[in-house]
């Protein structure tokens, strides 16, 4: 199982470089992770705005 994770993992990161865009997506989560980065992005000007899915659990 953990080397099945490590492959999804693995794929989700792209490591394509961040551009501006007008909105900034956080994917509903319960960790703190998400809209700190979320909010990183949004201090460093990479979007306008900042929208949050609502967490499904």
């Amino acid at each position: 199982m953990k080397q099945d994770l490590l492959k999804l993992w693995n794929y989700l990161c792209l490591n394509t470089k961040t551009k501006k865009s007008e909105c900034i997506f956080g994917l509903g989560s319960i960790l703190t992770l998400v809209p700190q980065k979320c909010a990183e992005l949004y201090k460093q000007g990479l979007g306008d705005y900042i929208v949050f899915s609502r967490e499904l659990w």
